[in-house]
């Protein structure tokens, strides 16, 4: 009875440490529609995309959630593609986010590579 408690004791030690060591599952996150500020250097979220409707960010990416928000979007060398007339004409590549920042915590600076390039007809005034 005793040998049959001490295998039963560290059967549950083990399986707790085990337990204790699994990793909390990663939170997906939302697909978000993004706008381009400052010239394509700075990126700040919009609306979010739920069962193909547009759903109010809320306070999921604002305020004290910034960091989680940031953390889940705005990791360095994140890609974004970029879509101007329902076509994809570049990428937002992530920088840094601005978390610590009073007014653009939930705001990233991001580098604009473009597909394309646009040329606008020259003018002589």
């Amino acid at each position: 009875m005793r040998k049959f408690l001490v295998v039963l004791s560290l059967f549950s030690i083990l399986s707790s440490v085990a337990f204790a060591q699994r990793k909390k599952p990663k939170v997906a996150p939302r697909n978000t529609i993004f706008a381009l500020l400052n010239d394509g250097k700075t990126l700040e979220p919009i609306a979010f995309i739920k069962s193909g409707k547009l759903m109010e960010l809320g306070e999921e990416a604002s305020g004290e959630n910034s960091k989680t928000f940031a953390k889940n979007h705005y990791k360095p060398k994140t890609s974004y593609n970029v879509i101007f007339g329902g076509k994809t004409v570049g990428t937002a590549s992530v920088k840094k986010d601005f978390v610590g920042s009073d007014c653009a915590a939930n705001q990233a600076e991001v580098s604009l590579i473009s597909k394309t390039c646009v040329h606008l007809p020259s003018t002589r005034l």
